[in-house]
């Protein structure tokens, strides 16, 4: 089983890595992939991690009266990254896991997200 750290601590070529964001490049542009995810009217938040073999993965919070469903976020973020990266697992979820200090617990995200 990979740990949490670990697996966070594998950023793929292609990703940047910052605490609060991890961006696509490729050679005409750069794209925040939670800001992508949130580009939709039917998310109001999400949380990318970067996954096993140069995928990432995406819980989204939907907005409140929405049915959006994974399979909708995934497409619209492989329209936006593909080819430059590739789409992972996509959770959407109706309450987002935070900590104690009300920050999305990657811990539980990370959780979610495993295949």
């Amino acid at each position: 089983m990979t740990s949490y750290r670990s697996w966070v601590d594998r950023l793929l070529d292609g990703f940047r890595g910052e605490p609060d964001a991890i961006v696509v490049r490729d050679a005409s542009r750069s794209l925040d992939l939670e800001d992508a995810a949130c580009a939709r009217t039917d998310v109001v938040y999400a949380v990318a991690l970067p996954g096993e073999a140069g995928t990432f993965g995406v819980l989204a919070l939907r907005s409140r009266g929405s049915w959006v469903e994974a399979d909708e976020v995934r497409e619209h973020l492989r329209r936006l990254v593909e080819p430059a990266a590739a789409v992972g697992p996509v959770v959407v979820v109706d309450r987002l896991p935070v900590t104690e200090q009300g920050k999305p617990d990657r811990t539980i995200v990370f959780e979610l997200l495993r295949p």
